[in-house]
Formats: C-alpha cells, sequence, structure tokens
C-alpha cells in the first residue's frame, strides 16, 4: 500500500530534522545517509524516495537547521528578565549551546566546512546567513541606515567566538564567550 502524501512529508520532516541536528553535531563529512536515516527510524533504501543525493538532504537540513536559528532570534528564551537582542546574544554564548551544538547555530557549527561544500550547499548556506543578518538586525536598537551593517558585526562576533570556544578549554572557551558578549553588548 503506498504512503499517503501527508505520510511522505512527515516521513521526509523527520529525516531533515533528524540530519539538521547530527551534521551540526558531527559535521556534513561525519554524517552519513544511513546514519541520518536510521536515527529517524527509516531504511537507507527509503532515503531516495525524499532526496537524490547526500548533498540535497543537506541543503534541506541547513534550511531547516537556519529555520531554527531564526525562531531563536525573534523570540530567545529570556535571559535574566532580557528580551531582543541582549537575551539572544546571552543565548548564543551560553553553556546551553556550547554544549548542544545540535540544536545550536548551523554558522558556528559548520562555517569551516562549508568553506569546501559544493556550489548549491555553499548557495543555501549564504542565504542562511543573510537570514540571520537579516532578523538580527530586527532586534537592534539603531538607525536604519546602520542596522545591517551593526548586525553582521555582531552575529559574526558572535559566530566566532562560539566556533573557537567550542575547539578550545574550558576556561578559554569561557573567557572567548565572556569577551565577545562584553562586546556586542557595549554597542
Amino acid at each position: 500500500m503506498r504512503k499517503s502524501r501527508e505520510a511522505t512529508a512527515e516521513g521526509r520532516d523527520l529525516i531533515v530534522q533528524t540530519g539538521a541536528r547530527m551534521i551540526r553535531e558531527r559535521g556534513i563529512e561525519g554524517t552519513s545517509v544511513a546514519e541520518v536515516m536510521a536515527a529517524a527510524g527509516r531504511t537507507h533504501g527509503g532515503f531516495y524516495r525524499h532526496f537524490q543525493t547526500k548533498d540535497a538532504l543537506v541543503q534541506a537540513c541547513l534550511d531547516a537547521a537556519f529555520d531554527q536559528m531564526l525562531t531563536v532570534i525573534a523570540d530567545p528564551p529570556p535571559a535574566e528578565g532580557r528580551r531582543g537582542f541582549e537575551a539572544f546574544a546571552r543565548f548564543y554564548l551560553s553553556d546551553d549551546h556550547l554544549l548542544n551544538p545540535g540544536f545550536g547555530c548551523p554558522a558556528a557549527a559548520l562555517s569551516s566546512e562549508i568553506a569546501w561544500a559544493p556550489d548549491g550547499t555553499r548557495a543555501v548556506f549564504t542565504r542562511g546567513m543573510d537570514r540571520m543578518i537579516a532578523a538580527v538586525a530586527e532586534t537592534l536598537d539603531v538607525g536604519p541606515a546602520d542596522r545591517e551593517v551593526e548586525a553582521t558585526r555582531r552575529l559574526i562576533l558572535l559566530i566566532g567566538a562560539m566556533s573557537t570556544a567550542r575547539a578550545v578549554d574550558a576556561p578559554l572557551a569561557l573567557a572567548l564567550r565572556k569577551a565577545a558578549l562584553d562586546s556586542v553588548l557595549a554597542a
């Protein structure tokens, strides 16, 4: 019996959400199609019902991961009673985000790997970054002429701090995140 379109779409969404988490945790090259399918409770053979290639899966996963970050930017967890950009920045540089890359920012998790990705994947990543910059710009209390530049400056500082913090020992990771937070909030 054939699956309904709804069941097929639900299965695809489960695969994408699972893959989005896994590629942020393990990297693109460290995550196989078979592992994603198994983690999603699907057979490897069923993959081709949803995607033609691993690159197509990765692109869908990147879109989903950026969608998740846009939700966090628009409505960050309240941080010590703070809202808006400050709450987002505090979440972004938190221990929770540091220790759970699978549920965090795809830019902090994957930027270095995307540099060698196929053009289509890089294009999806670029669109995701553009969307994040626009979302951060909406949270800033600066003039419209400066908003995109300021959003870009603050976002890239957050991403760089988190990427580097994940690569070093705990004391330096904490110092990097504190310095970044002080910098983005001082602006």
